[in-house]
C-alpha cells in the first residue's frame, strides 16, 4: 500500500489530523528586509472596496463564510490567515492585486494549486493572489501546442487533450498545479523522451513586480523566458502558458514489488543498467510506509512501443523474481488523472539529487526505507536522456547530468505521529546530503537560502541578477527564493 492508499484509507477510518504543524517547519523565513505583514483590520476599508469594485474576481475577506475553504491548502501543516483573498479572473486582476499589494505593503502569496509542500500558497496577513479559477485551455492539434491559465491541474490537461491524441509532460500526482510544477522544472512522467516540462515551455505571459503584463519566450524578453524555465516564482505571475504537446495516447506502466531482502540487489543491478536505458523508460524506486511494514517496488514507464519495450522489460524482471508485476498498457491520460493523495493533512517533504548510487547510497536509502514511518513514500527517481542533453546555459533548470533524483514526502496521520515522522525526514536529509550534487526546487519545504543556492548551483547567480532586475525589492519572496543581487 502506498502513501496515497494509506493515508485514504486512514481518512476512511477517522485518524485524526492536526492542523498547525511544526513551529521550526511551519513558516518560510523571509528577508530581514520584508516590511511587517499588514493585519486585516488596519487595512483601510476604502481600499479594500476600491479593490473588489476594479476586479473581475472577487475578495474574500476574514469575515465572508467562504473565508476558511479559500484559505485552505493541500498540506495541512499550514494554517495561515491572510488579510485579504484575491480570486482573480484574468490578467488584469492579477496587476490590480499586485498593485495593491505593493501600496499597503502586502506580503503576496500565489496560490495556483495550492499544492506547495513548502506552504508557499497561503501567507500570514498578507494578500492571496488565488489563480485557482484561471482554468482555460486552449488545444492546437495541428501545432501540437496547449495554452493553459495557471489554475489548470495536471488532470485538467490530461482530460483536455486526450481527444486530440496528444500528450504534455506531466508528474506523478494529477491534482498539483502546472504553474509551480513547470517554473520549478516538471519532474515526472516522459522527461527522457521530451525533456522536463519547463523544456516544453513556448511562452508565457506574466504579470510583473511593476504590474507590467510582458511575454516571454525566445524572441521577447529571453533573459526573463531562461529564468521562468526552473527559475520558481521569483520573477512575477505568470497568466498563460504555452506548452508543446506530443503524440501519445497509450503507454506501458506499472510496478514490479520485491521483497525487502532483494532490493540492495535490484537496486544494484539497475544501476549497472542504466547508462544504456533509453530514452522511452521512466524507472525508479520507491520505498513506501504502509500499515503492514514497508513495501519496494521498482516503478516502470515505457512511452514507447511493445516490441521495443519487451527487451527491456526482459531484462528488468529478470534481475530478481517479483513479488507482484503489475505493468501493463495503460491509457497515459487515464494514469495521469488517478487521484493523489487527499488534501487535509500535514505533511514535509525534502529532496536531493544523486549523481551515482554509490555503495554508501544503497545502504542509506535501504536503511531509511527499512524505517519508513506510515504514510510516508521515499522516492529515487532516474533522470536521463533527454533531460541531460539540453545545455546547462539553455535554461535556470540546474539538474542536467544524469542521475537520480531523491524525493521523500511524508505525513503524519494523527498528531501523536508528528515527531517520528519529522525526525525521519530530517535522518534522510542528513544521511543523504553529503552525497547530494543539489536538489529540484520543487521538492525543497523550507524557504532556506543557503539550500536553495545549493539546489541551484551553477545557475544561482545568473539567477540572483536576473532577479534584480525583474523583482529588486524581492516582492516575489513566497518561494524557492533567490534574493536580488547585482
Amino acid at each position: 500500500m502506498n502513501r496515497r492508499a494509506f493515508i485514504a484509507s486512514a481518512s476512511k477510518t477517522g485518524a485524526g489530523f492536526a492542523l498547525g504543524g511544526v513551529a521550526l517547519l511551519d513558516c518560510a523565513r523571509t528577508p530581514r528586509t520584508t516590511p511587517k505583514p499588514t493585519t486585516a483590520t488596519e487595512l483601510a476599508e476604502r481600499a479594500i472596496r476600491d479593490l473588489a469594485s476594479g476586479l473581475h474576481g472577487t475578495v474574500v475577506r476574514p469575515s465572508d463564510p467562504e473565508y476558511d475553504a479559500a484559505r485552505r491548502i493541500w498540506n495541512a501543516r499550514f494554517n495561515r490567515r491572510p488579510a485579504l483573498i484575491a480570486r482573480c479572473a484574468d490578467a488584469a486582476d492579477v496587476q490590480r492585486a499586485i498593485e495593491f499589494a505593493r501600496a499597503e505593503r502586502l506580503t503576496i502569496a500565489v496560490h495556483g494549486g495550492g499544492h506547495s509542500f513548502a506552504g508557499y500558497s497561503v501567507c500570514d496577513g498578507g494578500l492571496v493572489i488565488d489563480l485557482s479559477r484561471m482554468k482555460a485551455i486552449r488545444v492546437d492539434r495541428e501545432a501540437r501546442m496547449v495554452d493553459a491559465q495557471p489554475g489548470v491541474l495536471s488532470r485538467d490537461l490530461a482530460i483536455a487533450t486526450e481527444p486530440a491524441g496528444l500528450a504534455l509532460v506531466l508528474g506523478g500526482c494529477s491534482d498539483v498545479g502546472i504553474a509551480g510544477f513547470t517554473l520549478g522544472g516538471g519532474e515526472g512522467s516522459l522527461n527522457a523522451k521530451y525533456g522536463m516540462a519547463c523544456d516544453n515551455l513556448m511562452s508565457a505571459d506574466v504579470v510583473l513586480a511593476d504590474g507590467r503584463l510582458v511575454r516571454a519566450s525566445a524572441r521577447e524578453n529571453a533573459d526573463l523566458f531562461w529564468g521562468l524555465r526552473g527559475g520558481g516564482g521569483n520573477f512575477g505571475v505568470v497568466t498563460s502558458f504555452r506548452i508543446r504537446a506530443f503524440p501519445l495516447t497509450h503507454m506501458l506502466a506499472g510496478a514490479l514489488a520485491y521483497d525487502l531482502s532483494q532490493a540492495a540487489a535490484v537496486m544494484r543491478a539497475y544501476r549497472e543498467f542504466a547508462p544504456s536505458a533509453p530514452d522511452d523508460l521512466e524507472a525508479g524506486f520507491t520505498f513506501s510506509g504502509g500499515p503492514n511494514g514497508p513495501v519496494f517496488r521498482l516503478g516502470i514507464q515505457y512511452a514507447g512501443d511493445a516490441a521495443s519495450a519487451e527487451p527491456v522489460l526482459t531484462r528488468l524482471r529478470d534481475v530478481a523474481k517479483p513479488t507482484g508485476d503489475t505493468i501493463a498498457q495503460v491509457s497515459y491520460h487515464s494514469f495521469k488523472t488517478r487521484p493523489g493523495p487527499p488534501p487535509g493533512f500535514p505533511s514535509i517533504s525534502t529532496g536531493a539529487f544523486l549523481r551515482e548510487l554509490s555503495d554508501d547510497v544503497i545502504e542509506a536509502f535501504l536503511a531509511l526505507g527499512a524505517t519508513i514511518p506510515p504514510g510516508a513514500d521515499l522516492e529515487l527517481n532516474h533522470l536521463h536522456g533527454a533531460v541531460s542533453r539540453v545545455p546547462l546555459a539553455e535554461t535556470a533548470f540546474p539538474l542536467r547530468q544524469p542521475g537520480f533524483d531523491c524525493f521523500a514526502a511524508a505525513a503524519w496521520l494523527a498528531p501523536e505521529q508528528r515527531d517520528a515522522v519529522v525526525a525521519w525526514v530530517k535522518r534522510l536529509d542528513d544521511t543523504l546530503r553529503p552525497h547530494a550534487r543539489g536538489a529540484y526546487v520543487n521538492a525543497l519545504a523550507e524557504d532556506d537560502a543557503g539550500r536553495v543556492k545549493d539546489a541551484y548551483g551553477p545557475q544561482y547567480a545568473r539567477l540572483a541578477a536576473l532577479k534584480m532586475k525583474y523583482d529588486p525589492e524581492n516582492v516575489f519572496r513566497l518561494n524557492p527564493n533567490v534574493p536580488p543581487r547585482r
